[in-house]
């Protein structure tokens, strides 16, 4: 949704009505982007795409009847295959033309949003609105919804969409690991920014929001220390500090004497214990801890987990 909303943004703007189509539910699809939608607008070409390059033409289909409705959509082995998932399956689809309109500049602004859009009994579908804020405790949100991560539920009586947008992730400091980190953040669709000097720390994380993270990998107070008193001050969901414990206790001492007492909020030192001793394992580790925090999980492993998994 959010890599579609500056396209959609320009059709609102010149009042052309916009028919969305939204992943509700799956069986399969094990790969696909909880996050994706596509968008038309007649005379137009449609933007995005639901289940990769395998479903496209299918979805140009729906988007030509702009009529609420959830619809089902069966894809091949060998068609998500050749688009790069893992398997086919079934997908239903929520396509609707009432989409809020101001939805849209939420998104450009990279705001979490919740959507609902009323299912009646008869399979009739309402028209979707912006709900409150994403961590309202109202029973109507699941708390799988809470966790910072892109999910729809499909409930009795609604489709409750929660988006976040992809995260930021300021590293600051220089060298391997924070090269590293860079890596790892883009690998997973998410946006590095790898800073080394005190002042261009505080603005960037000063920008950051719940979706996003820092990671704190300098051994210079003049560097690390402003850069943890930053992020205890900003709004991202994940602050990780890299290095011993006594590093850890040193800059303590450094944010004490500055009245910064509450690092309740750091993972230090940041990342899983996956035994890993490189700077490529030490990101993976640190991303790992990052995602998990950000999704609720307890990063156990996949095998002791009851119910379904990603395979």
């Amino acid at each position: 949704m959010y890599e579609i909303a500056p396209k959609v943004q320009g059709w609102i703007d010149h009042d052309m009505p916009v028919t969305v189509a939204m992943v509700v539910e799956t069986t399969g699809f094990s790969n696909r982007d909880p996050a994706a939608a596509a968008a038309a607008t007649p005379g137009q070409t449609p933007v995005g795409a639901l289940l990769g390059a395998a479903a496209t033409e299918s979805v140009r289909q729906l988007l030509a009847d702009p009529t609420p409705r959830v619809a089902e959509l069966l894809v091949s082995d060998q068609d998500a295959a050749a688009a790069g998932l893992a398997c086919g399956g079934l997908a239903r689809v929520l396509v609707t033309g009432s989409v809020p309109p101001h939805l849209w500049r939420r998104l450009l602004d990279r705001e979490p949003v919740r959507l609902v859009t009323p299912l009646a009994a008869d399979g009739t579908v309402g028209r979707t609105r912006l709900a409150r804020a994403v961590d309202s405790p109202e029973p109507d949100l699941p708390q799988r919804l809470r966790r910072g991560v892109s999910q729809t539920v499909r409930t009795p009586d609604a489709v409750v969409t929660v988006l976040w947008p992809a995260p930021r992730v300021v590293v600051v400091g220089s060298g391997a690991i924070p090269d590293a980190i860079a890596a790892q953040a883009r690998l997973l669709g998410w946006a590095p920014d790898v800073v080394t000097d005190a002042a261009a720390a505080e603005a960037a994380i000063a920008a950051l929001s719940g979706a996003d993270g820092v990671v704190v990998t300098s051994h210079d107070r003049s560097l690390d220390g402003p850069g943890l008193a930053a992020a205890l001050k900003s709004r991202a969901g994940y602050v990780g500090a890299l290095g011993s414990r006594r590093t850890q206790q040193e800059r303590r001492g450094w944010l004490a004497e500055r009245g910064i007492t509450d690092l309740s909020a750091v993972h230090g030192p940041a990342g899983l214990d996956l035994g890993g001793s490189t700077p490529a394992e030490i990101a993976l580790a640190i991303a790992a801890e990052m995602l998990a925090t950000r999704s609720g999980a307890s990063a156990r492993s996949l095998r002791d987990r009851a119910g379904s998994t990603h395979g």
